[in-house]
């Protein structure tokens, strides 16, 4: 309980600065971050020998989410009317994964082998597995993601807005976050 709760302080105080950094400087960078700091958080709780570097790992994985950037970043790339199913499936997106992940956790359960010393098993390989996944996700992002300025899509007649979006309300660029 509490190592999810530190990762959920940790990302209850770091959002709204991601946010402003996001604001201010631009989401495209705020995600590069943020996805670096997962990568961190979760080689830390790879390596973590002790319940005090545990809970740092957490700490510091909770740190690099940035949910309300995605959620603005949502909020910018579509219009009034589609707004709220973009967010919906966002959120179903979400909620699958905390419904997908234990169970590819199962594919786990049987890892226990060591490698220079160092034990690697069913309670430390998420933290490699996730962060393998963050790891790749940053090219992608660099790669793929376009920044969508809230006045590029409001101000945009019908007919732009759905270049910016693409068909049925879907984003043609990779929306990470």
């Amino acid at each position: 309980g509490l190592c999810l709760s530190s990762f959920s302080l940790a990302a209850m105080v770091s959002n709204p600065v991601w946010g402003y950094a996001a604001d201010k400087i631009s989401i495209k960078v705020v995600l590069i971050v943020t996805l670096s700091i997962g990568v961190v958080g979760n080689m830390l709780y790879f390596f973590a020998q002790y319940p005090w570097m545990v809970l740092l790992a957490r700490f510091t994985a909770g740190m690099g989410t940035a949910v309300g950037v995605g959620l603005a970043y949502i909020a910018k790339s579509y219009d009034k009317e589609t707004l709220t199913s973009a967010t919906s499936r966002a959120a179903a997106i979400g909620q699958s994964g905390l419904i997908i992940g234990p169970c590819l956790n199962f594919g786990l359960v049987y890892i226990d082998f060591q490698v220079w010393g160092f034990t690697v098993n069913n309670l430390n390989v998420p933290g490699l597995v996730l962060a393998f996944l963050l790891l790749l996700l940053i090219p992608v992002t660099i790669l793929l993601f376009d920044e969508v300025t809230l006045k590029d899509h409001r101000s945009a007649t019908k007919e732009e807005s759905a270049a910016l979006v693409g068909d049925a309300g879907e984003e043609r660029s990779l929306g990470v976050g």
